[in-house]
């Protein structure tokens, strides 16, 4: 096999995949595969799986953005960069 025919190969792979995913989000999205019934409880599953979820990645969320801004902090807190070389535009912009 050449390197051409895998790369075909590899592309037709995806690209039946792609068409699998489209075709199901359409049949999933399509108002004639729901009776209302059928749409009221997927809308309340949504709901509530989302709001059960919600809580623990905001937490999640914030206490990541904690932790990055407490090491870039702590990294710029031990750098020996002069201050006006630590601001990224400055670096790339003003020393040309």
């Amino acid at each position: 096999m050449t390197r051409r025919d895998a790369t075909l190969g590899w592309i037709r792979v995806w690209g039946r995949a792609a068409r699998l995913a489209l075709a199901v989000a359409v049949a999933g999205l399509s108002p004639a595969s729901y009776t209302p019934h059928t749409r009221s409880v997927a809308l309340q599953q949504i709901y509530f799986t989302a709001w059960q979820v919600l809580i623990r990645f905001s937490l999640f969320a914030a206490l990541l953005g904690l932790v990055v801004v407490q090491i870039t902090v702590s990294v710029r807190a031990t750098s020996t960069l002069p201050p006006m070389r630590s601001n990224w535009f400055c670096a790339c912009w003003c020393w040309r």
